[in-house]
Order: C-alpha cells, then structure tokens, then sequence
C-alpha cells in the first residue's frame, strides 16, 4: 500500500517549492516582496510541482497586485539569515516558527491554516500497544518525528503544556521521514513517534495502524501559517496579500490550487487566541 503523508501547510506547499533552487546562502532580494517558505526537515528541491507553485503565486501576484518571489528553505539557519537580510519578507512557517523567532525577525501573524475535514492543528505521540501504556512510561525513551525540528520551547510549553521537558525527558531525533520512523517504533528500534495532525490522520490507511496506541495527545492549537516580517512596507501591502490568500479557495481554480496543496484554504486569525498562544509560550513552568 502506498503510503500518503499529509502534513501541515509547510509539507503541502514545499512539495512543490522542492523545485525551487535551494536558499543556501544569504541574497540581498530587493526587486519584490519576498514570500519564503520555511520548512526545516523537509524535502530537498527536486523537478516537481513547479507548475503547481507557479500557479500559487501567480494567483497571489494577481489577486494582491503584488510582485511575489519564491524562496525554499529546509534548513532554519540559513532561512534565518535570509530573512533577516531581507526584510521585505513574508513567510510561510509554522506555528512554532512564528512563536519560537517573531521577536527576533519582528513576525506578525496573519493568516491561519485550514486543513481537510476541519482538522486544528494538534500533536499526536503513538507506541507500540505491546510496549508503553501513558506518557510517563515513555520518560527517558527514544521519541523521533518531524516535529522535533521546531522549537523545543514550542513542543514543551505548548504541545505537552508542561508535561515534560523534550530535552531532559526524552531521547528525542528529528526525522524528515515520518514513515522511516513509524517502521522503526514497530520494529522495536525506537519507542515513540511524535506526529503531526495529518500525519496521525493518515496512519489508518497503513496496515501498521492496529500495531499503535496513542499515549498523548495535545489540545488544539491556534494555526499560524502566513506571517510578515513587520515593517512600513510589509504592513502596507499585508492586507492585500491576505484577501487574495484568503479567497484562494472561493473560485474553482483557486480550490484547485488548495487542493494540490493538501489544504482547505487559510482563514482569518483570531487575536485573542494568538494572544493566549504567544502568552502560553512565553510562560514558565
């Protein structure tokens, strides 16, 4: 059976920014606002899906009457750097992006991710059903998953909301191969896999599912999925950007686009609930 991986935004998108030139080193780009994907962990550029991004930001330079260029990045240094070379960016991260860097690039949110079926954005942590039974069980284990490339304060404070400490309770790995990690959970070779929504949504169309129990699952959490490096020009031109971002999904082509991407659509934020994330982020336990 083939086996389909979904993720949150960044994956849907970066399958088709994987044809893009990869951003290795810090340019000075001042001939367009940049829009920069962000995705550390995730798939080295390849020759698929240009057509598919090309449309993206086609559709976004149409419909915000802004000029757009792409940057891909898989690794968070580098993408860093640019973005901090580059000011006249917006970004398409995750949530642990934007909680983990906004004071340090000045992001500001703007629009929310909506996944398939209404899904929030939320953390699943699977065993064996042989082996671990809750949470505690699995403190001083090995735990992988691609989740693991964000922020530990974002995966500490927010996803296990203070129940352990990534760092000190686990032996944690990241992973940009979900699948590689499940296999190895039920071959006994690790003790836990860390998965996305998506992911863990997918995992009833693998034979392996019945094999699995889930020891932890996170509240939902507040979506961030496009954000703006903050300044007079970004500000200027955000409000554009977000109209024709958020009507992406209203026309039939536009659906289209959504759709390859492995998304609903995005959606307007609520502040209050940024609010509380960013304050939940930032308190200490």
């Amino acid at each position: 059976m083939k086996f389909s991986f979904p993720r949150i935004v960044l994956a849907f998108l970066l399958t088709s920014f994987a044809s893009l030139p990869p951003q290795t080193a810090v340019s000075q780009d001042n001939s367009a606002f940049g829009l920069v994907v962000v995705y550390p962990g995730g798939p080295n550029p390849g020759s698929s899906g240009q057509r598919v991004i090309d449309d993206f930001v086609a559709r976004l330079s149409d419909g915000s009457g802004l000029p757009l260029t792409a940057h891909y990045f898989n690794d968070i240094a580098p993408a860093l750097e640019h973005l901090a070379a580059n000011p006249n960016s917006f970004v398409l991260g995750s949530t642990g992006l934007f909680l983990g860097h906004r004071n340090s690039l000045g992001l500001a949110p703007i629009a929310s991710v909506e996944l398939p079926d209404g899904k929030p954005e939320q953390y699943f942590l699977v065993t064996r059903k042989d082996a671990y039974s809750t949470l505690e069980d699995l403190k001083g284990k090995k735990i992988s998953g691609s989740v693991f490339f964000e922020p530990q304060q974002f995966l500490d404070r927010v996803v296990f909301d203070g129940a352990v400490a990534t760092g000190d309770d686990f032996d944690s790995e990241a992973s940009s191969r979900p699948l590689s990690a499940l296999r190895s959970l039920t071959q006994g070779e690790i003790d836990g896999v860390l998965l996305t929504a998506p992911q863990y949504h997918s995992l009833s169309a693998l034979p392996l599912a019945g094999e699995l129990r889930v020891v932890f699952q996170s509240n939902p959490i507040p979506s961030v999925g496009l954000m703006r490096i903050d300044n007079e020009d970004t500000a200027a031109a955000t409000d554009r950007l977000r109209d024709a971002l958020l009507g992406l999904a209203e026309t039939d082509e536009g659906a289209a686009v959504a759709k390859t991407f492995g998304v609903a659509g995005f959606a307007a934020l609520d502040d209050a609930e940024i609010e509380n994330l960013v304050n939940l982020y930032e308190q200490e336990r």
